[in-house]
């Protein structure tokens, strides 16, 4: 386009959003005008601090698509009654959705939470892999005997027990489609 003189190249671009780190993970905000990121998240890093997220390591990463609507997809992310089907023969067994209870609501609103407690078949079977390992001292009996779900609007799911994190992200693939990234 050189040498045109219609053509103005400073009004030429991609649109630009904020990028914003917290605990490792990358968050764009389409919104120029909210408070930062990390201004938001300091109630939940008061929750997270014994799962030292800044710490992890991916072991493995997936992105799937799935039959349903975004916020569906999320919402059913966020609580343990889906074990009760999707998960039965799996997750269901050791995290059973009647054992799930609320810690009380973090009052700035950053996340919503809750925690499902182990059955008690594999609290203490040190011989089951859902049993956490590695340096366990910064957790709490809380932690040890349980799962914890932590969900950040508008779609962001962390399912975590000592030392591990199963993360999701959901983003829109259309009315009834949802694309899944997640990392263990």
């Amino acid at each position: 386009m050189k040498g045109s003189s219609v053509f103005d190249k400073s009004l030429c671009s991609l649109p630009s959003y904020r990028l914003e780190t917290w605990c490792g993970f990358l968050f764009i905000n389409l919104d120029d005008d909210a408070p930062p990121l990390l201004e938001k998240m300091q109630t939940a890093n008061q929750h997270l601090v014994n799962y030292r997220l800044n710490e992890q390591t991916e072991i493995m990463h997936y992105q799937t698509e799935w039959a349903g609507n975004w916020k569906l997809s999320a919402e059913n992310s966020m609580e343990y009654y889906h074990h009760v089907g999707l998960h039965k023969d799996t997750v269901g067994g050791q995290l059973p959705a009647k054992n799930t209870y609320l810690p009380a609501s973090p009052e700035d609103g950053s996340f919503t939470h809750e925690r499902c407690r182990m059955d008690d078949a594999y609290i203490g079977g040190e011989d089951h892999p859902f049993n956490p390992m590695g340096n366990l001292d910064t957790f709490s009996d809380e932690d040890l005997y349980t799962g914890y779900m932590v969900y950040i609007f508008p779609a962001f799911t962390m399912a975590m027990r000592p030392n591990t994190n199963n993360w999701l992200s959901f983003s829109p693939a259309g009315i009834s489609n949802t694309r899944v990234l997640g990392v263990i």
